[in-house]
């Protein structure tokens, strides 16, 4: 059977949707296949191709290993046990263990094709579903989001180490983003805009023994941290009319998010003004403390420059509105505006009384209506070399590529980590796996040529996404 579709992710989704028929199951398992191999079913655990290589190894790439496996120059027993008693992934999913990585073997050789061929991959694949995890395959043929379909197959089928809420909300907005670009159920312009890009909040969610008290610091990756948008449902959302304080405000969610010297709890709330006033408000440089979702965003505005002071206890969810009313935030409460990730601005403080409080991190594709909603004028004349979101790197003038690196390529992987594709850790100068499945994703959302190379044209759609963010 001929795997249809014009590239290969299209041919994943195609083939994936003929066993699922859900297109939140299908997106759910997508995004747990990007953020295991990048779609590349040739891909070597990036550990294995280590320690080949420090062993003396000559197939210690992707492509090598492969090469060896279909030669048979790699026995059966040692594409199972790649090193002594070691167990490495390899394919779509990274299968890991001797019992499954030998079904995939097997298959392959019965059929007389490459172990790194797709459509065998995906077969195998849809074989295990139904067979050995059939819980799993049932959720996602009856998912109603991409956020369960992604959280069933991370925990019920991929079962990595790391599980935190971080990584569910990374791999849920992977899963989003094929959801937005191949589901006909979303593909209407107030959803998906020109340039949008899966949404995402920041926050400081939960103590790492599932309580509202813990440790000093972030012990799972997930006390504080990004996640895809949700409704709580939210009783307002607090915007200031200031573009760089906004911007000010979600780069400071950003650091606390990625900076594990900050966690949760609420008996010692304030631990992370006290730290972070000695940091000069720098989030990125603070030390093991606690917050907790409202002392969290309140810090963000005091980092802001929005004019907002830390008190002796900070703010609290319930008295947060009137504080953020006299620094001359815009309050909307509007429903409409609320319930959705279309109408999130990033920097804007969403808030339920009482509850919860999170930052939007990105633009939905209908921000623009949110300000005029909020009376607030939407200038269109800042460009990407004066506004607060000036890429830092230098822009190339060559295609950047899987392969490339310097100081092109983290340029390419700034605007990755900006439409939230790519961790803000990712951005080291090396365009690899992830990095070239994350271009494809982004020119696959701005309708691009999908081809993992970023040209003049490819750069240009990138900067407009962005200023336009």
């Amino acid at each position: 059977m001929a795997l249809k579709g014009n590239t290969q992710e299209e041919q994943i989704w195609n083939f994936l949707n003929g066993k699922i028929a859900n297109d939140y199951g299908v997106a759910g398992l997508m995004g747990n296949l990007y953020a295991e191999s990048g779609l590349n079913p040739r891909n070597l655990e990036n550990l294995c191709e280590k320690r080949l290589k420090e062993d003396g190894k000559t197939y210690c790439t992707d492509e090598t290993y492969t090469a060896a496996v279909d030669t048979g120059k790699i026995s059966r027993s040692e594409f199972l046990n790649p090193l002594p008693g070691k167990q490495y992934g390899y394919g779509l999913a990274q299968w890991t263990s001797a019992g499954r990585k030998s079904g995939l073997y097997d298959l392959a050789k019965s059929k007389g094709v490459s172990i790194g061929d797709l459509e065998t991959q995906l077969e195998f694949l849809a074989k295990e579903l139904s067979a050995g995890y059939r819980g799993v395959l049932s959720v996602l043929k009856t998912a109603t989001s991409v956020k369960a379909a992604s959280d069933k197959v991370l925990a019920g089928f991929e079962c990595p180490a790391d599980q935190s809420e971080t990584v569910k909300a990374r791999r849920a907005a992977y899963g989003q983003s094929y959801y937005n670009k191949y589901s006909v159920s979303s593909a209407t312009t107030e959803q998906k805009g020109d340039n949008s890009m899966a949404v995402r909040i920041g926050h400081a969610s939960i103590s790492e023994n599932g309580t509202i008290n813990g440790a000093k610091g972030d012990q799972t990756g997930g006390e504080v941290c990004v996640r895809a948008f949700y409704s709580k449902p939210w009783d307002y959302m607090a915007i200031h009319p200031d573009t760089t304080v906004r911007e000010k405000h979600a780069q400071a969610i950003e650091a606390a998010c990625t900076n594990n010297n900050i966690g949760y709890g609420q008996s010692d709330r304030n631990t992370l003004n006290t730290l972070a006033k000695v940091a000069e408000y720098d989030l990125s440089k603070v030390g093991k403390c606690n917050c907790d979702c409202s002392s969290l965003q309140n810090v963000a505005a005091v980092a802001s420059g929005s004019g907002a002071s830390y008190g002796s206890n900070g703010w609290t969810t319930s008295t947060m509105k009137a504080a953020l009313q006299k620094l001359g935030y815009k309050i909307i409460t509007d429903a409409t505006y609320l319930k959705t990730e279309a109408y999130c601005v990033r920097g804007a403080i969403y808030v339920k009384a009482s509850s919860h409080t999170v930052c939007g991190l990105d633009n939905g594709a209908s921000y623009k209506k949110t300000l005029e909603k909020a009376g607030i004028t939407v200038n269109m004349s800042n460009t990407l070399n004066n506004n607060i979101n000036a890429n830092p790197y230098t822009e190339p003038t060559v295609n950047v590529k899987r392969g490339t690196t310097g100081g092109g390529a983290k340029w390419v992987q700034w605007c990755l980590w900006r439409f939230g594709l790519l961790e803000q850790s990712g951005i080291d100068g090396v365009i690899g796996i992830k990095s070239e499945a994350a271009i494809k994703i982004a020119q696959g959302r701005l309708g691009l040529v999908v081809d993992g190379i970023v040209g003049k044209n490819t750069r240009e759609k990138f900067k407009i996404a962005i200023e336009t963010s």
